[in-house]
């Protein structure tokens, strides 16, 4: 009999502001403990007003003069051996500086999950 892998809902909110992207460690004890990310909302969230409206996206952005611009949105599929990942990259620009940022230069060295890395690799590396 096939075990049911149990799905997970998982949504990067990318803003990149002088082409510097807020990226910080992983917290907590699950397999990705320490690795580095992008801020992360999660649960099942389908369009940009659920997004934005949430608490998370608000303290990222509430020092910000003006709300980020959203881009796009880039939905991924990440199948692991106990549990499916169903992730969007929520891509904002923002104008101004933000705290907590680094470079693609500086973010490539750090150590991050594999979804991320690809992302990473096809949409923001120049």
């Amino acid at each position: 009999m096939k075990k049911f892998k149990k799905e997970r809902f998982f949504n990067y909110i990318v803003i990149s502001s002088n082409k510097k992207l807020i990226f910080r460690k992983r917290v907590g004890t699950d397999i990705w403990k320490n690795l580095y990310e992008f801020p992360l909302i999660e649960g099942k969230h389908s369009n940009l007003s659920q997004i934005v409206n949430k608490k998370e996206f608000n303290v990222l952005t509430n020092k910000m003069k003006k709300p980020p611009r959203f881009l796009q949105v880039i939905d991924v599929k990440h199948i692991l051996t106990h549990q499916i990942l169903k992730i969007k990259f929520w891509i904002f620009d923002s104008e101004g500086c933000l705290n907590n940022t680094l470079s693609i230069n500086e973010i490539i060295d750090l150590p991050k999950p594999a979804v991320i890395s690809d992302f990473i690799n096809k949409h923001l590396k120049s």
